[in-house]
């Protein structure tokens, strides 16, 4: 295994890059290194203290890049396992290239420290290029730790990592466990070196057991009926230089060999047990999108079932660090002192509602409750004598605990309600600070709010049919019907022949070459052609008919048919809207998308959302009743209307 270390070079900056790409290029043939690289691929770069910043990062890059990218007939040359940054004073102009080699690293890349560097989101250039360097994880499935610490994040980049993370398709951990062929224990446990090694164990005897029942089927297709085929089996399973031979000990074996065929159910920032955020300088409204991120991340137990397993040594008392001094699961935001109470909540009542967090009660109490504690399958309930502890905050590193929960079917909503009302909390005060530009998301909406009240009619046609709008067409109907019954208008020919019949007859003479018949509204007088007066045409009003795509016209002798009143509470869907041009509300949604660019921020449900308020003029009554709050109060409840107020996670 290569391990270059280059703490105790004396160079450094871009000299130190350098020498590192001329230390990768001579892993690739025709280099020196090639040899040994063959037979020993896998690379562990330390690179940390040594001033790189971006310029010595990008000598480093094309090389790494170009040794992980050759594959020849022998193998492939370089697997990056390992890759510590840490204190290269490295910006956010140095995420472009660090994240071609997470791309092309993704099969391979367990652990990544880009701790104490000066990466910073501030302006929305900046925020783009750390929105391409999260995204640059998607296909990672054996990222074990990502470490941020020390690195002074913004709001901004919590916004673009809840965004980013949202995004993502949630990780099924329970087809992950079948596509592995049940190799991955269902509820392992915590990754300590005791566990470790009743992990193995058990693992051990399923393979046992396994190739018994295969030797077992093995004698009874060779015909052999001894009484002493089982034990024969026993024994060449018990003895330790004959077990390496079975067929489950060299299928594992294959597997070792190729990761991504254990791994590939589980990829991207949701599959990375151990994400580090600690002395980030996170403030409420960081923590604001980060309890989004907390209430939807798997527990460090599960997902560590899903990478490879911890070095013993450093690697294993690092992680155990993580969860005995900082009491976070696996989401690592402490200590940051300038979190605040309100924030500090957020993440508590977060973690509460977290998926799996009955595993973390301990034995002791859970054999304390085992008689009282409902299956695992109902939800989390606070206790009364643990309510108390919801509503304050009893220091900066304080975590509530899964012992302070019962479990209940109707407890998940008290506390969910407790955490939505954190949450607003951070809201309403960040929107009367900071204002809705602040937050992508907001502006975005508003955006399209707006948009989407220039699109609203005039008169908008109702779709669901109430009772007045039932009593009017009742009305309608009986107006039709007396017109039905009364007694027929003059007709536009009947009119024109009583007016001819009203006129006197006159004798005309006429020259030889007059015609013999006039015209409509012609006249001779004295020798003239004179033009009369036409009476207007009058016509009747139509009569509906009550199958009008019926071939068999109604008999002249049964009185005109009426059409039946429509059902209470159903809904008509027109062809053709009273939008402009007629287009329907989805396509102006996807048009008012597509001009504000809020695809990628807003899902289609907060589109969706935003659309019908911004297209029903009801809406404005329902925003004049807040017109005496202050503007920041006004802006929280439109924005809680369309379901705007934070990113919608996929689950």
């Amino acid at each position: 295994m290569g391990r270059p270390n280059y703490t105790n070079r004396k160079i450094e900056g871009v000299k130190l890059g350098q020498a590192v790409a001329k230390d990768l290029l001579k892993r690739t043939p025709p280099g020196l290194g090639s040899k040994a690289a063959f037979r020993d691929p896998v690379v562990e770069l330390d690179v940390s203290g040594k001033a790189l910043e971006t310029a010595g990062l990008r000598e480093i890059v094309p090389a790494l890049v170009a040794s992980i990218e050759y594959s020849g007939e022998n193998g492939r040359v370089v697997k990056l396992e390992e890759l510590c940054l840490r204190d290269n004073k490295l910006d956010i102009s140095s995420l472009p290239a660090l994240s071609q080699v997470i791309e092309r690293a993704s099969e391979d890349l367990i652990d990544l420290d880009l701790s104490h560097n000066l990466i910073n989101v501030s302006t929305e250039g900046e925020a783009a290029i750390f929105e391409s360097f999260l995204r640059s994880f998607a296909d990672c499935c054996v990222l074990r730790r990502l470490d941020l610490s020390e690195n002074t994040l913004s709001p901004r980049a919590f916004e673009v990592l809840t965004k980013v993370y949202g995004q993502e398709p949630a990780v099924d951990l329970i087809t992950a466990d079948y596509a592995n062929g049940g190799s991955v224990p269902n509820k392992p446990e915590t990754q300590t070196p005791e566990s470790t090694r009743k992990v193995s164990k058990s693992s051990n005897l399923s393979k046992r057991i396994k190739s018994l029942s295969i030797a077992y089927d093995s004698h009874e297709q060779s015909g052999e009926t001894s009484s002493n085929g089982a034990a024969d089996s026993m024994k060449l399973q018990d003895d330790p230089k004959k077990e390496s031979k079975s067929p489950i000990k060299s299928y594992h074996a294959s597997l070792a060999d190729e990761p991504l065929s254990l791994y590939r159910n589980t990829k991207g920032l949701r599959s990375i047990p151990y994400i580090i955020l600690s002395d980030t300088g996170m403030t409420e409204t960081c923590a604001l999108h980060l309890s989004c991120v907390v209430q939807h991340h798997g527990i460090p137990e599960q997902l560590l079932a899903h990478v490879p397993p911890a070095k013993a040594g450093t690697s294993m008392q690092q992680l155990v660090t993580y969860d005995s001094e900082t009491q976070c699961r696996g989401i690592v935001y402490l200590p940051n002192p300038q979190i605040g109470s309100a924030g500090m909540n957020a993440l508590q009542l977060a973690e509460v509602v977290r998926k799996g967090l009955p595993d973390e009660i301990d034995a002791a109490s859970t054999e304390a409750s085992r008689t009282s504690i409902r299956p695992r399958s109902s939800t989390p309930r606070v206790s009364d004598s643990k309510s108390s502890s919801l509503r304050s905050i009893h220091g900066p590193r304080s975590i509530i605990s899964a012992k302070d929960i019962d479990y209940d079917d109707s407890g998940i909503q008290s506390v969910m309600s407790e955490l939505e009302r954190a949450r607003h909390r951070i809201q309403g005060n960040t929107l009367r600070d900071a204002g809705p530009l602040s937050s992508e998301l907001w502006r975005t909406a508003l955006k399209l709010l707006c948009l989407g009240r220039a699109f609203c009619p005039s008169i908008r046609e109702e779709l669901s049919i109430t009772k007045t709008a039932i009593k009017e067409q009742r009305g309608a109907l009986q107006e039709i019907s007396d017109r039905a019954t009364a007694p027929p208008e003059p007709t536009f020919a009947s009119a024109v022949v009583s007016n001819l019949a009203q006129r006197p007859k006159s004798f005309v003479h006429r020259s030889p070459n007059q015609p013999l018949t006039l015209r409509l509204g012609q006249e001779w007088r004295n020798g003239k052609l004179v033009l009369t007066p036409i009476p207007s045409p009058v016509s009747p009003d139509p009569v509906p008919l009550e199958h009008p795509a019926s071939s068999t016209p109604p008999s002249p002798e049964s009185p005109p048919s009426l059409p039946s009143p429509p059902i209470p509470g159903t809904s008509r869907v027109p062809y053709r809207t009273n939008l402009p041009c007629g287009l329907s509300q989805d396509v102006w949604r996807r048009i008012a998308a597509y001009a504000i660019d809020a695809n990628g921020i807003m899902s289609e449900a907060q589109q969706d959302a935003t659309m019908r308020w911004a297209l029903d003029y009801r809406t404005l009554t329902t925003e004049t009743e807040s017109l005496g709050k202050p503007r920041s109060a006004q802006i929280w409840k439109v924005l809680d209307s369309i379901e705007c107020l934070t990113y919608d996670i996929r689950t």
